[in-house]
């Protein structure tokens, strides 16, 4: 995990964490869509470990590539979406975190996490296309809300990471 994304991958565990505390949850299965190299699972494992927390951790990858045995293939931008995997591994927390950004139909996106009915942690680093190879940027906050509000999504907790990444607690 390069420097910019670590502070994103740390605080997307501890919002995983709090989220573990606050439901009271003792088995995390947790869903991790756009896993990458999966480095997710070591910093959520280290969570638990960090604060003694006696967790069971089933860690789910997605992503378009298989990366691992374990990697749940789905490409978002076909409208693959891994809702039948939700119900089989009785998921009850899904992460997306640099991901949403390379997302064509987001509004489609955000109805799957809706229809998961589950806690999704989404990061996000605002931008602009131009100067990244994201496929369609959210440049503001404000647009973030116009399409929570659109699906449905509840915006339980918002967290300004810096200048232009953020993390939110979706319900």
């Amino acid at each position: 995990m390069g420097n910019d994304w670590a502070p994103r991958g740390r605080q997307a565990a501890s919002m995983v964490f709090n989220v573990t505390q606050d439901d009271s949850l003792r088995v995390v299965n947790l869903l991790d869509l756009g896993a990458g190299i999966m480095s997710l699972k070591k910093i959520v494992s280290q969570q638990f470990h960090e604060f003694k927390v006696n967790v069971t951790l089933n860690y789910y990858p997605v992503d378009a590539f298989r990366r691992s045995n374990e990697t749940i293939v789905c490409d978002f931008n076909e409208h693959e979406y891994p809702l039948k995997e939700v119900v089989q591994h009785n998921i009850n927390i899904l992460v997306c975190q640099g991901c949403f950004e390379y997302v064509y139909d987001k509004i489609l996106f955000l109805k799957f996490l809706k229809a998961t009915k589950k806690p999704v942690v989404l990061t996000y680093a605002l931008g602009d296309s131009r100067t990244h190879i994201w496929v369609s940027p959210v440049k503001s906050v404000s647009e973030f809300n116009t399409l929570f509000q659109r699906t449905n999504l509840t915006v339980a907790r918002q967290v300004k990471i810096n200048s232009r990444n953020y993390l939110f607690l979706l319900r």
